[in-house]
């Protein structure tokens, strides 16, 4: 199997797009969430599913698997002849085993390329064809998928809504974990040069090139008036001006130039 098989991030992380549709389903009377995504270049199945239902898997050579998230992971085998009952129709089709999130099973590509001509609403997650002399119709259900959000829709939310829990969550390590994390035949060249890594606690010294800003002749020095700060901002930018003047970083100066002080 030598062409690229893709699996979108909307499939990856069970996001609902606005083109891609859920809908529970089953396989041998086992309840289902199907995804129908057609960023999705292949079909696949749930690993778990498959260990449920004791399919058997035909083998194949390793084949590469490129993810939503970016990652690459390899799989290997197929499973042929499954049907999977879908509203009011039964399709049989190839499937490729792989670990999913929150669908069990993943149509792409290559079963909607088989449908020939569609006519498909994505806002309302109906899809509409012919199989022989009779016309299907598919319904999504909103309800089993997740979309992104952005913060500005949150906001906008929390405040019509008047209430909301807005959190945010980060991975943390001890220190003692994350030196753990070193390659053993980086810490040498670590240790060698450990001084760079080090907080800066004088100027730099001097150097035989001096850098310098050519202006024309005859201009006038520039001389930015500073923005208005609230009193937060200015207390915390007089901390940290303070703090690197103790560390020698900065140095006093009487330059007739100045420029802002912009807080990212």
């Amino acid at each position: 199997m030598g062409e690229l098989i893709e699996v979108s991030l909307n499939s990856v992380a069970g996001l609902t797009s606005p083109k891609c549709m859920k809908m529970p389903r089953k396989i041998f009377d086992l309840a289902v969430v199907t995804f129908i995504d057609p960023g999705a270049t292949h079909n696949f199945i749930s690993s778990q599913i498959v260990k449920e239902l004791a399919l058997p898997i035909t083998d194949t050579e390793p084949y590469g698997v490129r993810m939503g998230t970016g990652d690459n992971e390899e799989g290997r085998g197929i499973c042929k002849g499954v049907m999977l009952q879908l509203q009011e129709l039964d399709i049989v089709e190839e499937f490729l085993p792989l670990t999913l999130g929150s669908s069990d099973v993943i149509l792409g590509m290559k079963w909607l390329e088989t449908l020939r001509t569609t006519q498909t609403n994505w806002k309302y997650q109906t899809m509409v064809f012919t199989v022989g002399d009779r016309q299907v119709s598919l319904k999504g259900d909103p309800s089993l998928g997740k979309s992104l959000v952005s913060l500005k829709a949150m906001e906008r939310t929390i405040r019509k809504e008047k209430t909301g829990v807005l959190i945010e969550l980060n991975s943390t390590e001890k220190e003692d974990e994350a030196a753990r994390m070193v390659p053993e035949f980086l810490e040498p060249i670590l240790s060698q040069f450990q001084g760079i890594f080090d907080e800066p606690t004088e100027l730099p010294p001097k150097r035989h090139i001096k850098h310098q800003i050519a202006l024309k002749e005859g201009t006038d020095p520039v001389s930015v008036r500073p923005y208005r700060y609230s009193h937060f901002e200015k207390e915390e930018i007089e901390k940290m001006i303070q703090g690197m003047l103790m560390a020698g970083v900065i140095q006093p100066s009487r330059s007739p130039y100045s420029s802002l002080v912009i807080l990212v």
